[in-house]
């Protein structure tokens, strides 16, 4: 259901009403960590899950209030919501010297936050389901350009490599297969052009206005392709 605030109600009685600065978020349990809420399948559930996490507070001050939002805002490509719960966890008290972590700041030794900070990490550099890679999907701006490597993917992929620079507009990906498919890869700014290697840079699909790319891979093989974005209009 959807409140009317246009967010996705966090309990269906209408007696009970939303308690947006509290911990728990059960109620967007289908955009992390389930996959069913997304931009492409449900565009309307996805707008109010957006509002829903944007009317959420610091998670009552708990590790792991702030953790989820930081996973949920990953799905929902929020890189402000992201980056903002990422700053408050490391930068707010919760991190001891051994870098264990607190539940509430300065008290109860919990590691519910500590655990949970390569997931958000990854979450943001790659998503992936059957059939689809999208790279960067939530990167903050504060992070124009890096490296990661060896990402397993939900879909028999591994991305050995990607590396990206938003100052030259450009992305790089390594990905290796561990069967034969094709995959839909993703980017959300406008594909300008690919540098598919052996045969130059071609536009993907002979216009600017594009966003995802359908690639081959074959088994064991690594395939790596440049991409040159422009930004959205």
């Amino acid at each position: 259901m959807i409140n009317d605030d246009g967010a996705i109600k966090e309990w269906t009685h209408p007696d009970l009403q939303d308690r947006y600065d509290h911990r728990h978020v059960s109620h967007l349990y289908p955009v992390w960590p389930g996959h069913e809420i997304n931009p492409e399948d449900t565009p309307e559930l996805f707008r109010a899950a957006k509002i829903a996490a944007a009317k959420k507070g610091r998670g009552n001050g708990s590790a792991h209030g702030l953790a989820h939002m930081a996973l949920i805002g990953a799905r929902l490509k929020n890189a402000d919501l992201v980056e903002g719960n990422l700053r408050f966890m490391l930068g707010s008290g919760f991190v001891l010297p051994s870098f264990g972590t607190y539940h509430n700041i300065g008290r109860i030794y919990n590691l519910d936050m500590l655990n949970c900070l390569p997931a958000v990490v990854l979450e943001m550099l790659v998503y992936s389901k059957p059939g689809e890679i999208e790279l960067l999907p939530a990167l903050p701006k504060s992070i124009p350009v890096g490296r990661i490597t060896r990402v397993a993917c939900r879909n028999q992929c591994e991305v050995d490599e990607l590396r990206w620079d938003l100052n030259k507009n450009s992305v790089t990906v390594t990905i290796t297969s561990k069967i034969d498919q094709k995959i839909t890869l993703r980017i959300r700014k406008e594909i300008d052009k690919v540098d598919v290697g052996e045969l130059g840079v071609i536009s993907p699909l002979g216009r600017i206005d594009a966003d995802s790319v359908s690639i081959k891979l074959k088994a064991n093989q690594p395939l790596t392709r440049t991409y040159y974005l422009v930004e959205r209009r």
